[in-house]
C-alpha cells in the first residue's frame, strides 16, 4: 500500500509505504502535530492517524482505517452535530439515520418480566384513569413535553413500554376471567328460568 499526502503549501506529495510520517506545521510546535502511519514491515494492513505529542505517538484519538474498510474512531464522532453539545454521547448524528437493523445492549436495566411475578402490585384501573384523566399520560411514561425537552434513552423507553404491554396482558386476563365468570352466572340464570 503506498500513501501520498501533500501538506498545505507543499508542491509535491510525499508517498511512503511504510513507517511513519511525522507533520508538525511552522506554528504548531510539537504539541500540536500529527503522525501518519502506514501498514508496517510486519504486514499490518491498517493506516493509523494519530496525534504525536511532543514527538512520540498518543492513541488518544487515533483513527485506524483497515483494508477491509472497517474503521476505528478511539474518540467522540460527530457527523453534522456540533461536539460541544454532546456532552458524554460518544456519536451524535444531525439528521435521521438509516439502518437495516439495530442490537441495543443493555447496561443492567430491569427486564421488565417481574410484572408476571406473583408479587407484582398491578395498579387498578381506575386509578390509571384518574391519572390519565388528570396528567394526559399513562403512568411511568414521561410527558410529550418532557421528552421534547430532554430526549429519551431508547433501552429504558423499551423497557418502560413493555412493561405497560404486560400490564395490558394481565387487565385482559383480568376482563377475560371476568367475562367466563359472568357468563357462567348468566347461564345459570337463564337454566333456572326454564
Amino acid at each position: 500500500m503506498v500513501v501520498s499526502l501533500r501538506a498545505a503549501g507543499q508542491a509535491t506529495p510525499v508517498a511512503i509505504t511504510t513507517g511513519d510520517l511525522v507533520s508538525s506545521g511552522p506554528n504548531t510546535g510539537p504539541n500540536n502535530s500529527w503522525t501518519l502511519h502506514t501498514p508496517d514491515i510486519s504486514g499490518n494492513k491498517i493506516l493509523y492517524l494519530r496525534p504525536a505529542i511532543g514527538g512520540a505517538w498518543s492513541s488518544a484519538g487515533e483513527t485506524r482505517l483497515h483494508d477491509n474498510g472497517d474503521v476505528r474512531i478511539s474518540n467522540r464522532l460527530s457527523i453534522g452535530a456540533d461536539l460541544a453539545t454532546m456532552g458524554t454521547m460518544m456519536l451524535a448524528v444531525e439528521g435521521k439515520i438509516g439502518a437495516r437493523g439495530v442490537h441495543v445492549v443493555t447496561s443492567g436495566q430491569p427486564w421488565p418480566d417481574y410484572v408476571f411475578a406473583p408479587t407484582y402490585c398491578l395498579r387498578p384501573l381506575a386509578d390509571v384513569a384518574r391519572f390519565v384523566r388528570l396528567n394526559r399520560h399513562l403512568p411511568d411514561v414521561p410527558a410529550a413535553a418532557e421528552v421534547a425537552a430532554n430526549g429519551l434513552d431508547l433501552e429504558e423507553m423499551d423497557a418502560r413500554l413493555l412493561r405497560k404491554i404486560e400490564e395490558l396482558t394481565l387487565y385482559l386476563i383480568e376482563q377475560q376471567q371476568e367475562n367466563v365468570a359472568l357468563r357462567a352466572r348468566v347461564e345459570r340464570l337463564e337454566n333456572a328460568r326454564k
